[in-house]
């Protein structure tokens, strides 16, 4: 195939390209695209010269007909035409309905139990089309990590995020403590001595102690901790706490799920905390994508609700 420069080419060629060979009239052709005779003539006598070919021509009681080149041309005529409206309605409304996306969302465990069920079946409603990836995302220390897992958003309380990200506020949420309901030794009132008294399961990120979040709160207290185990999951630190002498510390949102299955009890938090707040948080080259816009808002519904 000869290759040709497209800056040489007049693109508005191709839409009078098809009209000539769907209507087969000059006449007719022009009227589709709001054009003078003289002025569809003129495109004829062009594609005519760029494709050496007569391509509409006099046949019986002088009608015009398609040369064989006009005919393979009607099907890649169609094709073209609709590529370059593709291109030219890139950046025009998203209609989730029609077109088959996919976001990839990082978040921590809890913001994947807590509220990503209810965005999805919220999205669930308004389109089939949509896909959800979820990243497991505790921590957002670079741009770059964002960016090496493709992020569209990441959900959550993430300490020092790059500046390169934007971040809107979603919900809060509190800490409070639990313990199985058939827990016989704990006694009232509920207190640090008391929480301090029984053996705890506690969430961190990282294998050690050094990353239990509440120990050096603890400690300036005057209190010690028994650690007897150290989870990075929410769903394992519940499981361990049923008919057990254990306590932990979750979000209100997660105890609040799990007090009636697996039959614990909630006691508010025995030492002033910092409450979760979880923002959204998506980067500054998509402010203007339709599409994002479109789940940020949806999102921020979902959260409101």
């Amino acid at each position: 195939m000869n290759n040709f420069d497209l800056s040489n080419l007049n693109l508005n060629l191709l839409p009078a390209l098809q009209a000539l060979l769907t209507e087969k009239n000059v006449t007719l052709a022009g009227e589709k695209l709001n054009l003078s005779q003289s002025a569809m003539s003129h495109c004829l006598k062009q594609l005519r010269s760029h494709f050496n070919d007569r391509l509409l021509v006099k046949g019986k009681n002088n009608i015009l007909t398609l040369t064989p080149l006009a005919e393979s041309l009607i099907q890649l005529s169609q094709n073209a035409c609709m590529e370059v409206q593709k291109v030219f309605d890139s950046c025009n409304k998203f209609i989730p309905d029609q077109m088959q996306t996919q976001f990839n969302i990082g978040m921590p465990d809890y913001i994947s139990m807590v509220f990503f069920p209810k965005l999805m079946k919220r999205l669930w409603k308004i389109t089939k089309k949509v896909r959800i990836v979820i990243h497991s995302l505790n921590h957002i220390k670079t741009f770059a990590q964002f960016e090496e897992l493709k992020l569209d958003f990441a959900i959550g309380m993430y300490t020092n995020p790059p500046q390169e990200l934007i971040r809107q506020y979603l919900f809060s949420d509190k800490a409070v403590c639990v313990a199985c309901a058939n827990n016989k030794k704990i006694s009232t009132p509920w207190s640090l001595q008391e929480f301090l008294r029984h053996p705890q399961a506690l969430i961190a990120y990282q294998p050690n102690e050094e990353s239990v979040y509440i120990k050096d709160i603890i400690k300036k207290m005057g209190g010690k901790l028994d650690i007897v185990a150290i989870v990075p999951y929410i769903s394992a630190l519940i499981h361990l706490i049923p008919n057990s002498p254990f306590v932990t510390i979750v979000l209100e949102q997660i105890a609040r799920q799990y007090v009636m299955l697996f039959n614990l009890k909630i006691y508010p938090l025995p030492f002033s905390l910092k409450p979760y707040r979880a923002s959204l948080y998506w980067h500054e080259k998509n402010r203007n994508s339709e599409k994002h816009a479109w789940l940020r808002k949806i999102i921020l519904e979902v959260a409101e609700t």
